[in-house]
Formats: structure tokens, C-alpha cells, sequence
């Protein structure tokens, strides 16, 4: 009879190959949570660049000549109430980011909730945390100085920390 060929791996070398693995891990698991943080906030920030865009063409469409009443409701079927409140006094517009989604100003992912009646509707989320922002509210005012260079301001009015803050609209403005 032959001899038996054992060409397995010790325990020690299997060992030494976990230990090994188990090292790398710890080397790149920091970095790829980096990463993964970064391309969040990187996206978090592009989707306050979008709110403002959105908020100007907004602001622009809503055009305060003929305008009557301090409510104007925009008819749509959005996931939230989709109410513009326009002061004409101050020429100052506040509205909910789902509003802005609702009627086609900013963009939005499918609505991961089927029930109801809007299972089609589109929301918004923060990239963040994954967190419906539509409730979020906005104020946006324009300003015209005395040489004609025009600038909106943006403001939050939410005091949810899941909504951007003005700080936030006025560091990408």
C-alpha cells in the first residue's frame, strides 16, 4: 500500500491567514466608512444646491403681479399638504420641499411607501440618513440692490435637525 499524502493546512498557518485577513479589515473597514460618509455629505450638499435652484425658478414662476390672496394652494396630488403661502406685502414665499417636488421643481425617488392613494408619488429624502425631508419648510425672499444685481435668500423654517438650515443655503448660495 501506498502512502498517505496529507497536504492539508495547519492550524497554525490557518490561524496566521485569519489573523492576517482580520488585520486588513481593520485597515480598510475606517476607509471605506470615509468613503461612504463622504460621497453622503458630497450628495447632501448637491441636493441643497438643487433646493435653491428650485427655490429661485419657484419664486420666479409664482410672479407676484396678479397675485390676490396670501394662500395659494398649488393643486397636485403630493404625499404632503402642498401649500404656497405668499406674503405679497414682503414678497416672501414659504413652502415645503415636497411641494417643490410635487409640482416638478425638484427631483425626487419613488415613494418606497406603496399605501395609500399616491403609491406612485415621489419624495424627497436627505442622503444622509435616508429621512423623508418633504415636511421641511423654506422662506424665499428676493433682493434687487440699487444696482440691479438680484440675489434670493433662502431660510429654513424647520426646527427638525433632519432639514437643512439656513446656514446650510447660505454657505452653497
Amino acid at each position: 500500500m501506498g502512502k498517505l499524502n496529507n497536504r492539508g493546512f495547519t492550524l497554525v498557518e490557518v490561524l496566521a491567514v485569519i489573523a492576517i485577513i482580520a488585520i486588513l479589515g481593520l485597515i480598510a473597514i475606517p476607509s471605506v466608512l470615509s468613503a461612504i460618509n463622504s460621497s453622503r455629505q458630497a450628495s447632501y450638499d448637491i441636493l441643497v444646491e438643487d433646493i435653491i435652484i428650485a427655490s429661485k425658478q419657484l419664486y420666479e414662476e409664482v410672479n407676484f403681479v396678479g397675485v390676490n390672496s396670501d394662500l395659494l394652494h398649488y393643486d397636485t396630488n403630493g404625499k404632503t399638504a402642498n401649500v404656497i403661502i405668499i406674503d405679497t406685502s414682503t414678497k416672501k414665499i414659504e413652502v415645503n420641499l415636497q411641494t417643490l417636488v410635487s409640482n416638478g421643481f425638484l427631483g425626487g425617488t419613488n415613494n418606497p411607501d406603496k399605501s395609500g392613494t399616491n403609491k406612485n408619488s415621489k419624495i424627497i429624502t436627505n442622503p444622509k440618513s435616508e429621512e423623508d425631508i418633504g415636511d421641511c419648510n423654506i422662506i424665499i425672499t428676493k433682493e434687487v440692490n440699487s444696482d440691479y444685481n438680484t440675489s434670493y435668500i433662502i431660510a429654513s423654517n424647520s426646527s427638525n435637525s433632519k432639514c437643512p438650515t439656513t446656514e446650510e443655503y447660505a454657505k452653497v448660495s
